[in-house]
């Protein structure tokens, strides 16, 4: 039962990261040239960059 639970937080860690990367990180094509859902929504001015986010302990003081 130990190693399903492990695995089961490993998915859902890769699953947030993937999550992320696609809202803020990587353009689609679908909402207009290099936009992201977040900036389709106004949270953000522009696509935010991986080491950005590894590198930010908190993002409500980065203004992007």
């Amino acid at each position: 039962m130990q190693r399903l639970r492990k695995k089961v937080q490993g998915l859902n860690r890769a699953i947030t990261v993937e999550r992320l990367i696609h809202n803020w990180v990587r353009p689609h094509f679908s909402l207009g040239k290099k936009i992201t859902p977040a900036m389709a929504i106004g949270y953000i001015k522009r696509p935010i960059m991986i080491e950005e986010m590894l590198n930010s302990r908190s993002w409500k003081d980065n203004t992007f």
